[in-house]
């Protein structure tokens, strides 16, 4: 409902790309990062943020964008979970939370990691879990950003009409 109230499902579109982000320079890096960044930040997928930096920019700089934009979005939505929800949520579930708590406070970087590294899950609502425990946002949010870059490079690859093929 919010992305299509908002308009947001018409960004993040090779044609919404092509027509605002492309050859506009650091105004259209600025928009691309800006609404890459709110577009994860909302719960979308980081995975298109990442193709379609690819397909603006080529892979280095859509790598660098995309990683920028999801890394905000990470921390819009982390942040959003620690200011607004994490006493309602503590007051509702404690126990759930004490067992994040627990799992990721073992080693919160490490923890944060694992969790980014793994190929299913939602990026969103690790954030808002992370952004209601007690975990350092510095280490979530470092943890999530070198977690970030592998699916982002593989996207951002195919983003720029490169081919991933797993044949030698």
């Amino acid at each position: 409902w919010l992305v299509r109230e908002t308009g947001l499902a018409s960004l993040l579109t090779t044609s919404w790309i092509d027509e605002q982000v492309k050859g506009q320079g650091i105004y259209g890096e600025a928009l691309f990062v800006l609404i890459g960044a709110a577009f994860t930040g909302i719960g979308m997928p980081r995975q298109i943020v990442s193709f379609m930096g690819g397909y603006a920019f080529g892979l280095l700089n859509g790598v660098a964008l995309a990683l920028l934009a999801t890394v905000l979005g990470c921390i819009l939505s982390f942040s959003y979970a620690r200011i607004v929800g994490q006493k309602v949520v503590l007051k509702k579930a404690p126990r759930r939370i004490r067992k994040i708590d627990a799992f990721l406070n073992r080693s919160p970087f490490t923890m944060t990691l694992v969790i980014r590294l793994l190929p299913a899950g939602s990026n969103f609502l690790t954030c808002l879990a992370a952004g209601v425990s007690s975990i350092s946002a510095f280490a979530f949010v470092s943890g999530s950003a070198l977690g970030y870059i592998p699916q982002t490079v593989i996207f951002a690859l195919v983003g720029s009409g490169s081919s991933v093929s797993s044949e030698v």
